[in-house]
């Protein structure tokens, strides 16, 4: 149980928090959010007015592979990097990230003290903690060694502190920006063919909420054209190297099925390879393998999605995704491939039904037992012609409508276009949670 405590009191407080979080997804896979903590700051007595800023405080349960001390050096980084100039102790700071515990570990390093030194006197630090963690056993000698994190945190009476909670719609799903570099999508298509329009287009999807920016060059619709690897990169190429880092706090994913431009784009540091033809090509999983990055692979019976290839209509969908995902995980696996690093597309759309995919969408809780991560990519989508005769472009409203049911279902990611609507709609249903 590793939980780290972000904090910021100065400037754009939660959107400070949101992009330390973008940042930190970079570095280790995020298992839980707790809700913000807003409270006083702690200053003394004869501190500056101006440092008197309310704090926005909340905790995240992580998993990585790095050493606690690999990844402390890392966070000072991000810290620096959004902004954080004064390491004085109570000075304002647009971003706070502490170590505030790691599973049983007791470090009494100058450096580095696990767990954090101050944690049982601050209930902005305990209380977000206690709420991802509440059976997490304090390690450290004295009085308090053995109490669990929920007793802890019981001595805090909130009634009686200048203290608010309220829910954050930073956790699951997570939502991934469409950024389609092509000429001929079903309903974007010609948008951000030009480089610096793929780059606009990629700093508004990051700015409105997006944890991921998917790029694409390749329309995957049905009657699309095929592209080579060439001609693909000849698209991704000038808008990846233009990219920066005030873009790439979200993740970098490339909807590619090449290897050669998952290769290329795996040179630049991209976060995510995301393979619509499902990881079938040795060389994809290979390139892939022998890199850091994620891997999200699709089920499809074709690509470009044919209508005439489906499910048979006597079959069960979900057991026939469902059986596909668990003998491709088990072929990944074979090549090196761990389950944390591995993405599942259920594929809407592409071989199914529109009742096919209704019913994908329904039980999607099924794929869980998969032990992976899971993406959805419903966005303006075909079977949506059951519920409305608009043009794809104008679906928001019945994209919006399926994410709320598989928020409710805990799906990891959503694939969408429109960021801001989503963002919008999640700040809502999780303040009636």
């Amino acid at each position: 149980m590793i939980i780290l405590g972000l904090g910021s009191n100065l400037g754009a407080r939660e959107q400070n928090i949101r992009n330390a979080i973008r940042a930190l997804r970079r570095l280790v896979q995020i298992k839980g959010i707790s809700a913000f903590y807003e409270s006083v700051a702690l200053v003394p007595p004869a501190s500056p007015k101006d440092w008197n800023t309310p704090f926005l405080n909340l905790a995240i349960e992580i998993q990585t592979r790095l050493s606690p001390f690999e990844l402390l050096h890392k966070i000072k980084k991000i810290e620096r990097e959004l902004g954080r100039s004064s390491r004085e102790k109570w000075a304002p700071r647009q971003i706070d990230i502490d170590i505030l515990c790691w599973n049983d570990l007791v470090s009494l390093e100058p450096e580095l003290q696990i767990p954090h030194p101050e944690l049982l006197g601050r209930p902005f630090a305990l209380l977000p903690l206690r709420d991802l963690a509440p059976e997490w056993t304090y390690p450290r000698a004295g009085e308090n060694e053995g109490k669990k994190s929920r007793e802890l945190a019981a001595r805090w009476n909130l009634s009686s502190m200048p203290f608010e909670t309220r829910p954050v719609s930073l956790c699951s799903p997570e939502l991934v920006g469409i950024v389609n570099i092509t000429p001929d999508s079903f309903s974007d298509g010609g948008k951000c063919i030009e480089a610096s329009a793929a780059i606009a287009q990629a700093e508004q999807l990051a700015g409105e909420g997006a944890s991921v920016l998917d790029f694409g060059a390749e329309s995957t619709r049905p009657g699309a054209q095929a592209l080579d690897a060439e001609t693909e990169w000849m698209r991704l190429g000038p808008v990846l190297e233009r990219l920066d880092e005030k873009t790439r706090y979200p993740l970098v994913s490339i909807d590619t099925r090449h290897a050669e431009v998952a290769r290329r784009a795996l040179r630049i540091g991209v976060d995510w390879i995301n393979d619509v033809g499902g990881a079938a090509c040795p060389e994809m999983r290979r390139t892939i393998a022998d890199s850091e990055a994620d891997l999200v692979f699709m089920h499809s019976l074709s690509v470009p999605a044919d209508k005439s290839k489906v499910i048979a209509a006597n079959a069960n969908p979900v057991e026939v995704v469902l059986g596909w995902a668990e003998g491709r995980i088990g072929e990944l696996e074979k090549e090196g491939f761990t389950r944390d690093r591995l993405i599942f597309d259920p594929g809407i759309g592409f071989g199914k039904t529109a009742e096919q995919s209704l019913q994908i969408l329904r039980e999607i809780e099924r794929f869980k037992e998969l032990g992976v991560r899971i993406l959805v990519g419903h966005s303006r989508k075909s079977f949506f012609s059951q519920f409305t005769s608009r043009a794809f472009a104008e679906r928001d409203i019945e994209t919006v409508g399926a994410s709320l049911w598989l928020a409710q279902a805990k799906v990891d990611y959503l694939r969408v276009h429109n960021i801001e609507i989503h963002a919008r709609a999640f700040r809502v249903a999780a303040a009636l949670l």
